[in-house]
Parts: structure tokens; sequence; C-alpha cells
């Protein structure tokens, strides 16, 4: 297989685990809304996306979009398509952003012919049973969050475009987290992995969480309970406990630039669907 350029869109997603403030969910939405603004255009791409484990494509895709919540909704509320600039979505457009995803709404209103996995369901539960045993820590430290996830989606994406038709014209894309950095494998696929920023003040901010990440890497690398002696032990803890300070550091750095960067950032208004009806979120 030739070399294929591959467009990493560098997400930031919907953790349903962890808190989310205004400002969060506003970082949130807008990578998602950027990403889908990228693809609304672009129907025959191949597009893999993170956390897939099956491959949805025209002969399948009835079955997925079926799955949407209120699916009908979604070509009423994205009647005239995408706004030209973020600050001009509308909160349902804005929640549904956040909470959905650009991948399942351009899938829902036909934007995309396909959504192509990057795990397959074995590494997918192995990453589960990690996280419901010992969390983010566990997982990150097995190294299945970040070089066990990173190699099978490149192996994936290697294995499924040696089916296309040579000379292709279609674009490359994946949607996958801002924290995974795939140019340096890419080269043991013959893929030219190239990042796709989507967020304002992206090197600096990415910058900013690829410390962060570094850090919390560190700390969980510390093993304190196999230091020898009480001194030890408390030294090996102060450093966990000096590396975690960073990370929420950053954290903080991160969000105020948030702030600076999109306007209004802190007092959007979100919705969230319930069985009750709509609601105020956050």
């Amino acid at each position: 297989m030739d070399e294929v350029t591959v467009y990493h869109l560098k997400q930031m997603h919907f953790d349903r685990s962890a808190p989310l403030d205004r400002v969060m969910a506003t970082d949130v939405a807008m990578s998602q809304y950027n990403i889908a603004k990228q693809l609304w255009n672009e129907p025959g791409a191949y597009v893999f996306s993170e956390g897939w484990d099956e491959n949805i494509t025209a002969y399948n895709r009835q079955r997925f979009v079926s799955k949407i919540p209120n699916v009908d909704a979604l070509s009423i509320i994205f009647e005239k398509g995408l706004p030209e600039k973020f600050e001009n979505l509308t909160v349902e457009q804005r929640t549904l952003l956040l909470q959905l995803g650009a991948p399942w709404i351009l899938l829902a209103l036909g934007r995309t012919g396909s959504l192509l996995r990057t795990i397959s369901r074995e590494l997918q539960q192995e990453i589960k049973a990690d996280l419901a045993e010992g969390g983010t820590e566990k997982a990150v430290e097995s190294g299945l969050i970040f070089d066990r996830r990173e190699k099978e989606c490149l192996e994936l994406i290697s294995e499924y475009l040696k089916k296309r038709t040579p000379g292709s014209a279609e674009k490359v894309f994946l949607i996958f987290g801002g924290a995974h950095d795939f140019r340096a494998l890419g080269n043991d696929f013959n893929l030219l992995v190239k990042p796709v920023e989507t967020l304002r003040a992206a090197r600096l901010m990415n910058w900013i969480m690829s410390i962060s990440v570094r850090a919390e890497r560190i700390a969980i690398g510390i093993d304190t309970s196999k230091r020898v002696g009480f001194w030890s032990a408390v030294a090996a803890t102060a450093q966990v406990l000096l590396l975690r300070w960073v990370r929420n550091v950053l954290y903080a750095l991160r969000c105020t630039l948030i702030r600076l960067t999109v306007p209004g950032s802190a007092r959007y208004k979100w919705t969230r669907q319930t069985s009750s009806g709509r609601k105020s979120l956050l």
C-alpha cells in the first residue's frame, strides 16, 4: 500500500463519568463543532472514530441511526446546516454537539457515509475491565489507553485502507483524543498522520495538556508501596502529590484560556434531555 495521508482531528469529547462545568462544556462543544464543520462537505471520506468497534457503512447505517436519541429532531435542529461561527449555534445545537458528538450527528444527517472502527471489541473489554478495577490510572499504567490503543487504531486503519481502490481520491480522517500523537507510529503502517487542531489557542492548550498528561503518567508510575523505609515512602508520596498539584494547576490554566478565547463561554446555557423533558444543565 502506498503512503496514505490521515488527518487526525484532535478532539475533546464528553465523558459522562467526569464533572463538567460551563467552560469545559464549551471546550467539548467547540471541538465537536469544528470536527463537524471539517467533515460537513466530505460525505465520501473515510472517517475512523475513537471508541468505534464496528464498521458502519451504507449497508448497516440505518440500524445504528435508529438508536440515536431523538434522531428525527436532528434534521429540524440542523435544518440550515452549521452556522459559520461557533457563537451562532443555538442552545439545542450546542447541547447535541456536546452530548452526542460530531460523529453521531454527521451519521444521522447523512453528512458522512461511514464511521469506521479504531479498536477491537477484545481491547475495548480489557480497557473496561481496567477502568472498573482501578479507574483511568490503572488503564494508563497498563499501557491500554495510550500505547496499545494507538497501535491497534493504526493497524485497523491500515488494514481497512488496503481494500480501497488504488488512487482513490477520498480523504481519510481520524477522530481521536487531542492527548494522542500518532505521527511517529504512523510510519510503521505507511500512514502520514497530520494533526488538525479543533480548539482555539490550540497549540498552547495542547502543550498544557501534554505536560499535564505527562505529569499524571509519571505520578502513576511511582509505586509508593515498594519504597523501603519510612522517609523513602514519604518522599515518593510527596512526588505524587506535587505532580498531581501541577496537573490541577495546568487544568485551571486551561480553563482560564478557554474563558479568554471563547466569548461568553462561562455564560452559555445548556439543555439536557431527561425523561420529564428539558431542563438547564449546569
